[in-house]
């Protein structure tokens, strides 16, 4: 950056470095109680004039981000102050596969608000959870009442009050968000990790695959059988009505009772993509009781790696990155408190694949030819480790076309 001339607007190169600023106050660069750089300092990193740098932290004092005390320099304030509000509160809902559990406590809420909560904390900010069934019921209690918010997924029956605080511009985030909602959030596109499991089990040899979930008119559920049907759709699969099921919600009896009559057709599918982890507890729940083989009778993909711990052992599944979710919603929010409104953001996070025993080929059919060796483009993220151990690979969603080789299934 370089100083204007003089005969130039100054404010506006003010206001550029103002902006840098306040990111940096924003994401905890410049933490609560830290001095900022001198204006000399500021002058020297910017490229700038002293009086340029001057006027740049003047606009974050007038702001109330920061306190000049004269021969002691510029001190960070603490949000609290500015924010004129006691607290941010952290909005959750019910989970119905977790009746038995704190609602803020369940495998999903509990990383993701943890991610809110601590990262909240770091940038000095005081946090608060509140159930959405005590939560405020009009806008301008909220408004009056609250210095920020984040919701934890956003139920659809609050989506209409989310959107009128987001045309007051008062500041909001969701915490993956799982359906289509014209707000700041973080999400993850399940659409993509279905029509990676689809293709995925195309190329280990599966020709009849099947779908379990819930009903596609709740959250991101539409976009998952949408996606199964088009990724069928465009490997030239067949599919048949009867391999499509849908399940009253995500709670594995549900999706077991569902699976059930699946596995008693007359030809059965050798492969079934689940939308959650609760659902592939149900499907494997049922294929046990069928006395059937997971992995080598049928192969099963779910999501999220979750919500059912026991599956981790084995279930080949997408690992929702739902901690890393609150992390990154917890300083979207802080940037749009300190930088003030600006449209709508979403974050996409990806879920990484995590390859275990669950997948593999089909069973050879009576009479058929030996199956050969299949390859696929998957590329191992180096840098990371599977959180179960051995026999585990991680794979991110993005690198998996399906094609030729790094890692081979041999069906022999």
């Amino acid at each position: 950056m370089r100083e204007t001339s003089p005969g130039s607007d100054k404010r506006s190169l003010a206001a550029v470095v103002a902006i840098e600023l306040r990111h940096r106050i924003a994401t905890g660069d410049y933490p609560v109680n830290s001095l900022l750089p001198s204006e000399q300092e500021l002058a020297e990193e910017f490229h700038t004039s002293r009086r340029t740098s001057s006027a740049a932290l003047a606009q974050l004092s007038k702001e109330g981000l920061v306190r000049q005390v004269r021969r002691r320099g510029t001190r960070v304030v603490s949000p609290q102050e500015w924010l004129q509000k006691d607290f941010v509160g952290i909005v959750y809902g019910p989970s119905s596969c977790y009746a038995n559990l704190p609602l803020s406590r369940t495998p999903e809420n509990g990383p993701l608000i943890e991610g809110v909560e601590e990262t909240l904390t770091e940038l000095g900010y005081t946090s608060r959870l509140l159930p959405q069934d005590k939560f405020a019921s009009s806008v301008d209690d909220i408004v009056g009442r609250f210095g920020a918010l984040i919701f934890i997924e956003a139920a659809p029956h609050i989506s209409d009050l989310i959107l009128q605080l987001e045309r007051r511009r008062f500041p909001l985030v969701v915490a993956n968000l799982e359906h289509d909602l014209e707000v700041s959030a973080t999400w993850v596109d399940h659409a993509k990790a279905v029509r990676t499991a689809v293709h995925l089990l195309a190329a280990l040899g599966h020709r009849r695959i099947a779908y379990v979930g819930t009903e596609s008119s709740l959250y991101f559920y539409a976009q998952t059988h949408r996606a199964f049907l088009d990724a069928m759709q465009s490997l030239g699969l067949s599919l048949e009505p009867e391999l499509v099921r849908f399940s009253a919600n995500s709670m594995p009896l549900d999706a077991y009772m569902a699976a059930r009559p699946l596995l008693s057709l007359p030809e059965p599918p050798t492969a079934i993509v689940a939308a959650r982890d609760s659902h592939a507890e149900g499907v494997c729940r049922a294929m046990d009781e069928a006395g059937l083989s997971l992995g080598r009778d049928i192969s099963v993909i779910g999501f999220d790696d979750e919500a059912w711990p026991e599956g981790r052992a084995f279930l080949t599944t997408f690992q929702e990155p739902t901690r890393k979710m609150g992390v990154v919603a917890a300083k979207m929010l802080a940037s749009r408190l300190v930088s003030g409104w600006h449209p709508p953001e979403k974050r996409e996070l990806d879920a990484p694949l995590i390859l275990r025993r669950s997948a593999g080929p089909p069973p050879p059919r009576k009479g058929a030819e030996k199956f050969p060796t299949v390859e696929l483009f998957v590329k191992p993220l180096a840098a990371t480790k599977s959180p179960s151990g051995q026999g585990e690979a991680e794979v991110a969603v993005s690198d998996l076309p399906v094609g030729a080789a790094a890692l081979a299934f041999d069906r022999a």
